[in-house]
């Protein structure tokens, strides 16, 4: 099953968390509650939490966190390069420092992306490079039904990122933003990807 099939029939209150397993080690060690989905020699291992564990984590001065909605144009790109720069998956020491989770708040999927406090400043580069823009302290807020439902999750330590004025996105829309993605995600890949690691979809 894939990650996007995965994410549609998330239940409420559920997180993902994503961590890369390596198939092909020979003492490969898959923790207890992470289910592997099929790759080649790499796996992406899919850990159900609550939302209330991300609530905690979220109160810990000991880690940084970048919010967005999954699918946003350029997110993907910025996941990876992140990912491949500091975090590569084939040094599990530096990987396992960088977290993905994925849940749903009113029926729209978000991300958040989680690393230690220490690598504040490689977010704001990664931002940079890629074309986005992190927000401090900006949680978004659904308005429906004469209600104003702001996201449940303390703000101190977290980000929610942007496209910057300046990314494809506002010149050229949605369509050549997301095409110019797949082949920025796609040529990062091929640099810095060993040769046997494949990973399964480029979009986030």
């Amino acid at each position: 099953m894939k990650i996007s099939e995965i994410l549609e029939a998330l239940p409420k209150d559920t997180v993902l968390r994503l961590c890369c397993i390596k198939l092909d080690s020979p003492d490969v060690l898959v923790p207890p509650g992470v289910e592997i989905t099929p790759g080649e020699t790499e796996g992406i291992g899919v850990a159900k939490e609550t939302f209330g564990d991300l609530q905690k984590l979220a109160q810990d001065f000991l880690y940084r966190h970048v919010l967005f909605m999954a699918g946003r144009p350029g997110a993907a790109y910025f996941c990876r390069y992140l990912e491949l720069t500091y975090f590569p998956p084939d040094d599990p020491s530096k990987n396992d420092l960088f977290d993905m989770r994925y849940f749903k708040w009113n029926d729209l999927h978000w991300c958040i992306v989680s690393v230690r406090t220490a690598f504040d400043s490689v977010l704001h580069e990664t931002a940079k490079i890629t074309n986005m823009r992190l927000v401090d302290r900006a949680l978004p807020v659904m308005i429906g039904d004469g209600k104003i439902e702001r996201l449940p999750l303390h703000d101190e330590f977290l980000y929610t990122m942007e496209n910057d004025s300046s990314h494809i996105l506002y010149s050229q829309g949605q369509e050549a933003a997301y095409k110019q993605e797949d082949e920025l995600v796609e040529a990062l890949e091929k640099e810095k990807l060993t040769p046997h690691i494949v990973v399964e979809g480029k979009s986030q």
